[in-house]
């Protein structure tokens, strides 16, 4: 599993965060200094966070099992856990809001492209309490990726090595998975990562990443 986690920096006392990507500030509501406001502030710290309480508790029990399979084999039953996970996983309202450029999101904590590339598990990773999930990246034509093995386990480092090589399953495909998510409401701001097929000119590129964002558009956040 290969997928990275990104925080939205909190700036202290309630200075504003600076947004890199404008010249915009975003006011940060600080904590209150009353212990009982402040766990309501944070929401309890527990079973709410990243859903800790009943996911993560079983993370040791299954993690002999999954470490004796290739990673990608362990990878891919870690996504159907999750898309099990979502037809049954809370909808939990927000519990540390922020606003940046115009969004908010429920919390700070979000998933990066890469974990759920083909869309699968979305609400599953929702209910584990993401603030924000980013799925693909996503191809305008389907393409295997490299061949396997393409994922590789550094266990002192508590790492991968990603050598996927862009499998996709296509915009198409993309397409239709996320327009059946937004038949319900989702919890989570959502995000798409579109890329380039492996056959496309340098020259060209800019067309598949206008593809892309012209059909994934109107399903992302």
């Amino acid at each position: 599993m290969f997928s990275t986690v990104f925080r939205i920096r909190r700036a202290p006392k309630g200075l504003p965060v600076a947004c890199p990507t404008s010249r915009r500030t975003i006011p940060v509501k600080p904590v209150p200094k009353d212990p009982v406001a402040a766990r309501r502030h944070k929401g309890g710290q527990g079973g709410r966070r990243l859903g800790r309480d009943r996911l993560t508790s079983m993370y040791p029990l299954v993690r002999p099992f999954l470490f004796a399979l290739p990673p990608e084999v362990a990878h891919r039953i870690a996504l159907q856990a999750m898309r099990a996970w979502g037809r049954v996983a809370p909808l939990r309202d927000g519990v540390d809001t922020v606003r940046v450029m115009g969004l908010t999101f429920r919390n700070r904590i979000g998933l990066a492209a890469g974990f759920d590339k083909d869309a699968v598990a979305v609400r599953g990773l929702a209910g584990l309490g993401f603030g924000f999930i980013e799925v693909g990246t996503v191809t305008p034509r389907p393409q295997p990726g490299n061949p396997r093995p393409r994922l590789f386990r550094s266990t002192p480092d508590r790492a991968v090595i990603n050598r996927m090589g862009f499998n996709s399953i296509g915009l198409d495909a993309a397409r239709g998975r996320l327009a059946r998510l937004r038949e319900r409401p989702l919890p989570v701001r959502l995000g798409a990562n579109v890329g380039i097929n492996r056959d496309t000119p340098i020259a060209r590129a800019a067309d598949d990443y206008r593809r892309g964002i012209t059909a994934l558009y109107p399903y992302a956040d």
